[in-house]
Order: structure tokens, then sequence, then C-alpha cells
């Protein structure tokens, strides 16, 4: 396996972790009416915010 490769997948399950985390966090500060299709704009604002 090259090495690049297993970086790569390697940033990806962070990235992955990640975006879980995000999305537990998320959950707990919104309230029951978030849905799942506002995930994409929460995570450009947190990627954002950095």
């Amino acid at each position: 396996m090259p090495r690049g490769l297993c970086r790569q997948m390697i940033w990806q399950h962070c990235w992955c972790r990640k975006i879980k985390v995000w999305h537990q966090q998320i959950i707990k500060l919104q309230s029951s009416r978030h849905r799942l299709l506002d995930f994409p704009d929460h995570v450009a604002a947190l990627a954002f915010r950095g």
C-alpha cells in the first residue's frame, strides 16, 4: 500500500470523526427542529469559523 494512500485514509478517518463530533454538538445546540438537511450548512459555518 503506497504511503500517500495510507495517509489519505487516515486523514479521511480523522475528518469523519470531526464531522461526527460537530454533528453531536449541533444536535445539542439545535432544538428538536434540527433537520439532517441543514447539516451541510452547519458544517460549512463551523469549518469557516475554524
